[in-house]
């Protein structure tokens, strides 16, 4: 058993047969069955999503760490959007931390095809020097996003 203090906790508890079972998935273009860590990138989190998307609770927290990691920017987009469509159907509350303007533009998206309201998304950038500072980054009805604070840095060093 796990977790936080003062939050709560939380248990996995798998059947004696669970360590029998062996989970693989099919590859519908070559019809080949792979192992899960076989499958393609991203796979397992759209699972893992799509699995606590069926069994949470409405208005419930949830919690995203990075979702870009070990993903090609696509799958980053997809996810993403698949997450926002959670929000829809079960009107949760999400956290999410993230190193990537891409999900953060990705979200920008979605505002200004009117699928989140820009008021509903709030993003913050977070900075040490030396203690932590958050500030809001905002994004538009129209989906433009507020400067980001180290995009032209990172920018300008890229060329």
């Amino acid at each position: 058993m796990g977790g936080v203090s003062g939050v709560g906790a939380f248990m996995l508890k798998t059947a004696p047969v669970f360590s029998l079972l062996e989970f693989t998935n099919r590859d519908p273009h070559v019809e080949l069955e792979l192992p899960l860590d076989l499958a393609p990138e991203g796979f397992i989190d759209f699972v893992i999503l799509d699995t606590l998307a069926r069994r949470m609770p409405r208005r419930a927290l949830v919690v995203v760490e990075e979702p870009e990691i070990h993903k090609n920017p696509l799958k980053v987009m997809e996810y993403v959007e698949r997450l926002v469509k959670v929000v829809e159907e079960k009107d949760v509350a999400v956290v999410m931390t993230t190193h990537s303007d891409l999900v953060v533009l990705t979200l920008a998206k979605l505002v200004a095809q009117r699928r989140l309201r820009a008021e509903d998304v709030k993003v913050y950038y977070f900075t040490r020097e030396p203690w932590t500072r958050a500030e809001e980054v905002k994004i538009f009805p129209d989906g433009t996003v507020e400067k980001l604070p180290d995009w032209e840095e990172a920018t300008a060093a890229l060329f």
